[in-house]
Order: C-alpha cells, then sequence, then structure tokens
C-alpha cells in the first residue's frame, strides 16, 4: 500500500517546521514541482470538483480538520471500519493542491472492499476522480479481482478519472510462475527457474549480484498456488531450492522449503568483492498451473545493490494498475530535482503492463481471455512523493511533520492536477492527452518505463488546453552543455577566509559570514566547509544546501558527502549519489571519484564496476591523488577483466575531457 519510511520528530505547537527538525533537507513545496502556478493565479482551485480518496483509514481526520488542516466537510463513507491514517495524508496532498475541491473517503483493503468503495464515492458522493493507493501483494494469476473491477467500473463510469500507484515493489521484488531451465551444478541437472524468460527479457536462468567486501546478502523465497486470488501457500506445493552460487557454480549457501518464506544468509569476509548468482531449483518439472514463485532479495551491509528483479509473465499482474482506464502513477524523488530531471525512486515499479483479458459480464467468471496480451504503457505519468504531511503528536500538543514516501502520495499529486484542470472546464476526455503532452519528459522523448511520460506539469497541461499562457520552464534538454567548474577569484578569496578562519582569525571570518548572509554562493560553500569542520553539521548542511540550489558545483560535491555520511542530515546514498552526479558533470574531481566508489560498489544505484572505475580514473585525470583512493581503484581493477578494464579506461578519457557525458540514472546508456 505505502512505503513505511518515516523520519519522526518532536511534536511542535506551529506548523512551521525546519530542515534540522525533520533530519534532513525539506524538498521543494509540492505546487511549485508540479508547475500549479498559473492556475491558481487564475482563480482555479478544484472548485466544484469531487475527489474520492481510498486507503486504510482516517483515524486521525477529527484533529486535522479542528486544525484547518483538512476541510471539515469530508464525506466519510467507512468511519466504523477505518483503520490507519494513510487516507489523512492522501488527502492532505489533493487538499493542498486544489483546495477548494470537496473530499470524499472510504477505507479499502481486500479487492472487493476496494472496488466497492470506488462504486460507493462514485454513486453516493459523486466523485469525478477517484485515487487509491490500494496495491495488492501481485499475483501470477491474472485478473485480479482489483483489475477486473475496475475495468467493469470505467466501462460504467467512463466521465470519471481512475488514478492509482504504479507500485512499490521494484529493485529485488520478481513474481511468476515457474518457467524452467537446466542448470549443471556438480555434474548434476536441476531445473532452474528462468528469469529472463518470464521477465521478458533474455533468458538467465539464474541472476547475479556484486557483494562487497565483508557484505551479508539476505535472500527471502516465497511461493503461491491455486486457486487465484489466493494467497496462502499450499501444501501441495513442491519443495523448493534456493541457493546462492560462486562465478563456478559451486554452491555457497543452501535452503530447501515447501511452503515457508526461505531465508538464505551469506556473508563476504573477504577484502575484495564477490560475484555471487542466485538461482531457484526443483529436482523435477512442477505441475505449473499449481505453483508460482516470489522471490525478494534484501541485502544488508554498506554498499549493497539490490538485485535488478522485475516480473513480467504473459498475462500476469505485474502491479494492480493493469486495467484500461485506470492510470498508475510511479513515484520520484522531489530532492533530486535538477533543472526538471528528477531520479526515480528505487521501489517505484517499472513499465510496461500487459494484460490478456477483458471484462465479459455474461461470462460466469466476469471475465474473458483476448487471444493475444495487450500491452499498456504503465505508469502513466510520474510525481513527486516525499511530501510533508501533518500527523497529530501522541501527547496532542501540535503534530509531527512526516515525508510521505511511495506511490501513495504520487497517485494523490496526480489527481490533485487534474481537479485544477476539472475546475478548469477541462474536458474529462482531454485532461489525460493533456497531462500527457504537458509531462516534463525525463532524459527521453515519448514514453518511458520508469517515468510514462513524465513528470505531472499542471500549467504545462492547461496551456495546451488554451487556458494559461505557455509556461517557461527552466529544463536541461539533451545536447544543452553544463559549465565546467573553474575557481574564480571570488572563489579563492573565500576560500582563504576560510583557512584564515579556522586558525582563529575572526576577521576574516565575519567577512566570509557577511558574504554568505548576502547570497553570494562561494561563501556559503566554504561556511558549509567551516561549520563542518568546527563540528556543526546542521548549519554545514544549511549552507551546502543554499550554494547547490544556485548550482555551485563543490557545494553540490560536499553535500553529498553529508548525504553519504548522514552529518547533519539522515543518511541517504541516494541522494550523495543525485549530488556528486551534478558536482561530477561540471568536472569536480573529488565528486568524480566519490561517485565512481558508489557507482562500482552499488550504494545509491545499480552496481557498475567498469563505469564505476572509468569515474575514478577521470578524477585521477583532472588531477586528484591521495593514498587511499590509489589502493581502491587498485580493489575496484581487480575485479575487472582485460576486456572491460580497457574499456573503462576508454570511457574514463571521455569523463575527464567531457564531464557532461557522464551517464544520468534516468538514461539508458550503458557501459
Amino acid at each position: 500500500m505505502f512505503l513505511a519510511h518515516w523520519k519522526t520528530v518532536v511534536g511542535m505547537t506551529a506548523m512551521a517546521f525546519t530542515s534540522a527538525a525533520l533530519g534532513g533537507t525539506i524538498p521543494p513545496p509540492l505546487n511549485q514541482l508540479l508547475h500549479t502556478s498559473e492556475l491558481r493565479a487564475k482563480g482555479f482551485d478544484g472548485q466544484g470538483v469531487r475527489v474520492g480518496v481510498i486507503s486504510n483509514g482516517t483515524n486521525n481526520y477529527p484533529a486535522l480538520r479542528q486544525a484547518n488542516i483538512l476541510p471539515g466537510n469530508v464525506q466519510i463513507y467507512s468511519r466504523p471500519t477505518a483503520q490507519g491514517d494513510e487516507g489523512d495524508w492522501m488527502m492532505q496532498i489533493v487538499h493542498n493542491i486544489a483546495p477548494a475541491a470537496r473530499l470524499g473517503f472510504c477505507a479499502g483493503g481486500a479487492p472487493e472492499k476496494t472496488n466497492a468503495c470506488a462504486h460507493t464515492l462514485i454513486t453516493q458522493f459523486h466523485a469525478n476522480i477517484i485515487v487509491d493507493d490500494i496495491n495488492p501483494q501481485p499475483t501470477s494469476f491474472s485478473p485480479t479481482l482489483k483489475m477486473l473491477g475496475y475495468s467493469t467500473l470505467h466501462k460504467e463510469f467512463p466521465n470519471v478519472l481512475f488514478f492509482t500507484g504504479a507500485g512499490n515493489n521494484n529493485g529485488g521484488y520478481y513474481e511468476s510462475s515457474w518457467v524452467p531451465t537446466p542448470l549443471a551444478i556438480n555434474r548434476k541437472t536441476y531445473l532452474a527457474q528462468d528469469f529472463g524468460q518470464s521477465s521478458g527479457t533474455s533468458s538467465a536462468p539464474y541472476d547475479r549480484f556484486l557483494l562487497p567486501a565483508h557484505a551479508s546478502a539476505l535472500v527471502m523465497l516465497g511461493t503461491n498456488a491455486l486457486p487465484p486470488f489466493h494467497d496462502r501457500c499450499s501444501s501441495t506445493n513442491p519443495f523448493t531450492r534456493l541457493v546462492l552460487l560462486n562465478t563456478n557454480n559451486r554452491i555457497l549457501a543452501s535452503v530447501s522449503s515447501r511452503c515457508p518464506e526461505l531465508h538464505a544468509h551469506f556473508q563476504n569476509s573477504r577484502d575484495t568483492p564477490r560475484v555471487l548468482r542466485i538461482a531457484v531449483l526443483l529436482n523435477r518439472k512442477p505441475q505449473i498451473e499449481q505453483f508460482a514463485l516470489k522471490l525478494v532479495a534484501i541485502f544488508q551491509g554498506e554498499g549493497v545493490s539490490p538485485l535488478d528483479l522485475q516480473y513480467h509473465t504473459s498475462g500476469s499482474a505485474g502491479n494492480s494498475a493493469t486495467a484500461p482506464g485506470l492510470v498508475a502513477v510511479a513515484a520520484v524523488d522531489p530532492g533530486s530535482d535538477y533543472h526538471n530531471e528528477f531520479i526515480d525512486e528505487p521501489f517505484a515499479n517499472q513499465g510496461p503492463q500487459y494484460m490478456d483479458y477483458e471484462a465479459d459480464p455474461s461470462s460466469a467468471t466476469g471475465w474473458t481471455r483476448l487471444s493475444q496480451e495487450e500491452r499498456f504503457q504503465q505508469p502513466l505519468l510520474a510525481a513527486p512523493d516525499r511530501t510533508i504531511v501533518a500527523f497529530p503528536a501522541q501527547n496532542a500538543q501540535g503534530y509531527v511533520m512526516r515525508p510521505f514516501l511511495g506511490d501513495s502520495a504520487a497517485g494523490p499529486a496526480a489527481a490533485g492536477v487534474a481537479a485544477l484542470l476539472l475546475s478548469a472546464h477541462v474536458p474529462t476526455t482531454d485532461i489525460l492527452r493533456y497531462l500527457e503532452q504537458g509531462a516534463i519528459k525525463q532524459g527521453q522523448p515519448g514514453w518511458s518505463p520508469r517515468f510514462g511520460y513524465g513528470v505531472v506539469n499542471a500549467d504545462a497541461a492547461a496551456a495546451i488546453a488554451g487556458i494559461v499562457p505557455a509556461p517557461a520552464i527552466q529544463q536541461k534538454h539533451n545536447g544543452d552543455r553544463l559549465v565546467i567548474f573553474h575557481p574564480s577569484r571570488t572563489f579563492v578569496q573565500d576560500h582563504r577566509w576560510m583557512i584564515a578562519a579556522l586558525h582563529g582569525n575572526t576577521e576574516d571570518l565575519n567577512n566570509l559570514r557577511r558574504a554568505a548572509g548576502k547570497g553570494h554562493v562561494n561563501a556559503e560553500t566554504w561556511m558549509a566547509f567551516y561549520e563542518h569542520a568546527t563540528g556543526n553539521n546542521i548549519a554545514s548542511t544549511h549552507w551546502a544546501w543554499l550554494a547547490s540550489q544556485a548550482g555551485q558545483p563543490v557545494a553540490e560535491s560536499f553535500l553529498g558527502t553529508l548525504f553519504n555520511r548522514g552529518w547533519g542530515v539522515l543518511l541517504d546514498p541516494r541522494a550523495a549519489h543525485a549530488w556528486w552526479l551534478r558536482s561530477a558533470q561540471a568536472g569536480v574531481p573529488d565528486a568524480l571519484y566519490n561517485l565512481g566508489t558508489t557507482t562500482s560498489a552499488g550504494r545509491g544505484s545499480v552496481s557498475n564496476p567498469v563505469i564505476g572505475y572509468a569515474l575514478m580514473q577521470a578524477a585521477m585525470i583532472r588531477g586528484l591523488r591521495f593514498p587511499p583512493m590509489m589502493q581502491n581503484m587498485a580493489r575496484v581493477r581487480g575485479h575487472l577483466t582485460p576486456q572491460e578494464y580497457q574499456r573503462a579506461e576508454h570511457v574514463a578519457q571521455g569523463f575527464a575531457s567531457d564531464p557532461n557525458s557522464i551517464p544520468t540514472p534516468w538514461s539508458d546508456t550503458k557501459d
């Protein structure tokens, strides 16, 4: 349903809060990220629109209503059974974007209950928009009850817009029917699960991952069985063996079971990374129609990247959004915003989705199989998550401010923008088309498996509809060049002030403070270094964030280090990777090296030792030298083949001469 990743802070008597209170930097305002200013300036605020929200509950609605955080006229249809408060958070997002829209709520859960809630909100509350975050566990059987229910609702109510999350199961989640392939281990042949066949890609009987030195991996396996929609493990399931292999197919760890989740744990005691392979084995072919597989890889230890396991089986429900008329919204990290380009959240599901059924009321099951599966471009859109929402403190004094992660936050953001467009009298049948055309593209034209048609842009969609002028979006397009950083005289002078201040020169410290206080980015940068050196990491983060927002590359590199170490902010490897990337693309050697170490280890990004070593080598070419650097580079180089090393050396020359050629996380560039 949602991603539980909350940062708890003490209750406050007012709604104001600080970066330090949240344990990190505050994301930009949601309306700013969604570009709603032109629509809101013309008075379009959701007036006359009704948005129905389906989630787990609204336990804290009375307190939020009393505090005027949520309106007092929310219509709740499931008060006696509402359990939880995620509905409160979702409604806050919609209300923040479209404050005049009427809100209705119904507590979903099981697919039948979710579908009934949608029907109630449409027929009794007269909702124009439905948004839910009920993502039941994926199943290898299709159609799921939610998919079937929403397909029927779309046919019955074609003028209602349906939004949901794309799913939070990516980055190490795989589910599929068994697709066997022979695998020889110790001169014995087993039937192994073919992950590649089941994910619709190349054939691969087992997957592999790079386990860093002294790190550990926890690999989990689960099963489910017939009948469809039945998520309990059947006692008729065959015994399954989960194994970890080295590159020579020698078994390093193994566990077998019929039904329970399996936990295979392996500790890499070496001083160098190891390539491990994972396989799921059976001694004999199972009855495929009675056996399905769910694999989750959870890695523990610094610098371990998740397995890139995706599920796509012919006609199976990769997520609950594979239904006609249901718009899946993927989550992007708002803290990664750089010229309106974002990093997708690591847990967000990727597309496309496939469907091999259609609703058929005349059938006993309510559906019939299609002769050929249809491909759905889901997710359709992307929207920021990590929205700050209010939640009453336990002592009933003030509120806890929490960043709301997952597609549970992204779906309501898109629904709120749709409410603005409806209040501007945009026809329902045109809204999705305008949102697609106006979305901010992410690294490639057209539809993307991770971002859909792009990040929602309300004003651009309204401009296409002829309601507001075409917005001037400052977006980095393919082919634009980033300016390579060269220290200016001011940068050098401010650096001298910082060094003198560390040696006790109060006059130079005051000079530096005054310049930073006036918004001079170089002074802000060196104030960040000064505050860190004197033990004040909260203040250091403040200055680094200000300078980084202005695009100062050295500040961006330092902010990446703060996130990587958890100094003054919550430890966040993905944020560190994002800031180092920006700085590295401006040619800052420290950022190039740090980006290389994390890329090779898969910390904050997918592991790519070739690109990682190339980045480290590029840092050396641009002048960086220190003793541990040579040791670390030798360690990474030792795990490259001669061909990979030659490729890395070639790529490094390109990175060093043209840092803007460094691939971004959202591009499809491979080494």
